[in-house]
């Protein structure tokens, strides 16, 4: 089949303005694509930068909280030294009534003295167990900030490369416009 005759009216005069329109609009499809890209390279920067900064503040405290967990054992080791010291003077002086030896204010002050003593040992204790869990949760979040971080910069490359994806389709469609 051969085409004879052509008709105006099939025509489009409009055809050379839609099209380059469509090419205006590609390239600057192209050109907003390229600035996300440029705008997600430099979050991926930051968010790198955040890690860092992050990480070290929390290695800062584990660092810390090993020299307070040094500290509130020895202090504990202390309280528990004192305690044998009150608990033996207590033991003696405890003979010394029972004989009739002291008397009973005396006894009942040394008594006291015990008794506050074995509180401050179980506070210490206590101090010390607060702050190994606390180190101990130190290192978990360090851990937590490292893996939240490179979730982060791994969807913010992901989205580079898919836009990159978008900016090289969009660019075949312009060359085939053109």
């Amino acid at each position: 089949m051969t085409l004879t005759e052509i008709k105006d009216k099939f025509f489009d005069p409009e055809l050379l303005l839609r099209l380059k329109e469509q090419v205006e609009a590609k390239a600057s499809s192209i050109i907003s694509k390229e600035q996300k890209v440029e705008s997600l390279e430099d979050q991926v920067a930051a968010l790198r930068v955040a890690l860092d900064v992050k990480y070290q503040q929390a290695q800062n405290k584990i660092t810390q909280t090993g020299l307070k967990l040094v500290s509130d054992s020895v202090d504990y080791e202390a309280e528990k030294i004192r305690f044998e010291n009150f608990k033996n003077q207590f033991e003696r002086n405890k003979t010394l009534y029972e004989s009739g030896n002291i008397a009973l204010t005396k006894f009942q002050d040394i008594e006291s003295k015990y008794q506050e003593s074995k509180m401050k040992v179980v506070s210490s204790e206590n101090k010390f167990f607060q702050t190994k869990t606390e180190l101990v949760n130190s290192e978990v979040d360090l851990n937590g900030i490292r893996a939240d971080y490179q979730d982060k910069i791994s969807k913010a490359q992901s989205n580079i490369n898919s836009t990159n994806a978008e900016i090289y389709e969009a660019q075949g469609s312009l060359a085939k416009l053109k």
